[in-house]
């Protein structure tokens, strides 16, 4: 029945997802009254409990060994100085593992070691409920659920997760000649971890806290083979999180599919800050001897800080549905590659539609948001839609490259410090960027830097050429561009491009002194089979109204492109 519902779904449905609703729903209702007893368990307790409220159990291996599927299990809440319950638990199906709260006290576990579960503090099972808990230093994850057909993880707090600095989210890469996955950047073991590569997957995580690690990620979901997994991540708070010495990068909230997986998720009223870390000078001798990825993390050394992501997608194979609602993202910690929000196809046969809605993104290293298609080897199609958004402050700025070079390594073309990066290497492939009634202040290079190119990691690689078949269509309407250190919007065709459609109506934008607000260029050499670029009264239906505002010889400049351009007059108002 789950399955029957996912498949209305589209990335074009309109409003909420309704197979996420249906997940709180079918959530909701898993965590209701327990079928089975009630057990308890207390850190300090006597050893001979019998499980009972007033003989509670004394260890998380003795209430688990007790319990049967259907149980619920309540940890009553000990004083901040007693130790809290060690050796992680396993839950077992429809099992609610509850928190008691109490003045002054939490119901506080932890699991030490690895001897059991893996060294997490709490393992989900089918249709469980996890809540109410202080997660305390636990050896590897904080909660951790495999293949389960169901779980709510709600109201807990997980503080300095994956003492052991485990690995966890595996950012994947495609071998585009041997078309083979490989491990491109590891990250720090998360505090809730999702991973399913089979069945019908519902979760929902909401009210958590996740902070004060010096090696984790925050919340994870990963899907493969042939999962399809609906995610509800709501309400939580996820902060001063460090990447750890040995990973290549950290991220707050992340999202994978591979194979022919499925992910749906939405997310609402989340809040991520203090994200990432600076590198000191033994740390970045280290990474360099080791060949360990820095910020950049294409190649060993570093950038002198973490590669921080606040959301964060990866793909080399099937359907990945986001939507964000009213996050809060501030103080990314790290170097160039540090991002408020990175989507990526890296490979395979991918759709990917993300929309960012009434979202708030403030204070970062590198660029603020990043959309990046590099599916060279497979047709993909993707979409990000930016409404009501608003990015201010980034503070690493990068060399803009010149439209007329020759195509530059992918270094040049992020980590730059842009408001939105929006870049496409990948061949068969549809590629969309909307940006609505958003405002893009302050950062330290161009407001909105686009492009088509290769994906060269060094000038030394030899990729093949796009050829002229990907498909690009960039729009941009009632948004606010000013206080940047570059252009205001800035387009670059490299290679050979089969479709361009650019839409402008109703922007106020700016650029820094000395260059026009507005430039759309293609580099000597290249071509673009069908450009429509509508800044008014054009074939794309712009009704023009765009106030670009520059004090570099005219508000826009146009190198490479015929008379397809159209626009009507600036309209500025009244200074």
């Amino acid at each position: 029945m789950l399955r029957s519902r996912c498949t209305l779904i589209t990335p074009t449905t309109k409003g909420r997802w309704p197979s996420v609703v249906s997940a709180v729903l079918l959530n909701f209702a898993l965590a209701g009254v327990s079928s089975g007893a009630t057990l308890y368990v207390r850190a300090g307790a006597a050893a001979d409990g019998t499980g009972s409220e007033q003989r509670p159990f004394s260890s998380l291996p003795a209430v688990e060994a007790a319990s049967v599927a259907g149980d619920a299990i309540v940890v009553l809440p000990s004083p901040a100085d007693a130790k809290p319950l060690d050796g992680g638990i396993a839950l077992k199906p429809r099992q609610h593992l509850r928190g008691r709260a109490a003045p002054g006290m939490a119901a506080r576990i932890t699991n030490s070691s690895a001897v059991r579960v893996a060294g997490d503090a709490v393992r989900l099972a089918d249709a469980t409920e996890v809540s109410g808990l202080e997660i305390v230093r636990p050896y590897r994850g904080g909660i951790y659920g495999l293949n389960i057909s169901g779980a709510n993880v709600h109201d807990n707090r997980i503080i300095g997760n994956n003492v052991s600095c485990s690995d966890g989210y595996a950012i994947f890469l495609s071998d585009e000649h041997a078309r083979i996955d490989k491990v491109w950047l590891k990250n720090p073991r998360a505090g809730i971890l999702i991973d399913a590569d089979t069945g019908s997957i519902s979760v929902t995580v909401r009210g958590n806290e996740v902070s004060d690690s010096p090696c984790s990620d925050g919340i994870d979901i990963r899907a493969s083979g042939s999962a399809y997994v609906l995610a509800s991540i709501d309400g939580n708070s996820i902060s001063n999180l460090r990447q750890g010495r040995t990973h290549h990068s950290i991220i707050a909230m992340g999202v994978q599919t591979r194979d022919n997986a499925t992910a749906i998720v939405h997310s609402n009223d989340n809040r991520i800050s203090n994200i990432g870390n600076l590198f000191d000078a033994e740390e970045l001798a280290e990474r360099k001897a080791k060949r360990i990825a820095g910020v950049w993390g294409y190649r060993g050394g570093g950038e002198g800080g973490a590669n921080c992501e606040g959301v964060f997608t990866n793909q080399t194979g099937g359907t990945l549905i986001w939507t964000i609602e009213r996050l809060k993202f501030s103080h990314g910690i790290g170097g160039n590659s540090c991002n408020g929000a990175e989507f990526w196809i890296a490979e395979g046969d991918s759709v990917q539609s993300i929309i960012v809605r009434d979202s708030e993104f403030e204070d970062n290293a590198g660029d603020m948001i990043e959309q990046n298609n590099t599916a060279v080897g497979g047709k993909s199609i993707f979409s990000v839609v930016l409404d009501g958004v608003k990015v201010r402050r980034t503070t690493k700025a990068g060399k803009t490259p010149n439209p007329i070079d020759a195509v530059p390594p992918l270094t040049a073309f992020t980590g730059g410090g842009y408001c939105v990066n929006f870049f496409n290497t990948a061949m068969t492939s549809v590629s969309t960027l909307k940006v609505v009634n958003s405002e893009l202040l302050d950062c330290a290079s161009d407001g909105i830097f686009a492009f088509n190119g290769k994906f060269l990691l060094d000038p030394a690689d030899d990729k093949p050429s796009n050829g002229p078949v990907g498909k690009i269509a960039i729009e941009l309407t009632n948004t606010r561009i000013s206080g940047v250190g570059g252009y205001g919007v800035h387009w670059v065709n490299y290679l050979d491009l089969a479709d361009l459609t650019l839409r402008m109506e109703g922007n106020q934008i700016q650029g820094t002194a000395g260059r026009p607000a507005v430039l759309l260029a293609q580099s000597d050499g290249a071509s673009t089979a069908n450009a429509v670029i509508d800044l008014g009264g054009g074939a794309l239906g712009s009704k023009g109204g765009n106030c670009l505002l520059s004090s570099a010889g005219g508000p826009i400049e146009v190198r490479g492109y015929d008379s397809s351009l159209t626009r009507t007059p600036t309209a500025c108002p009244a200074q």
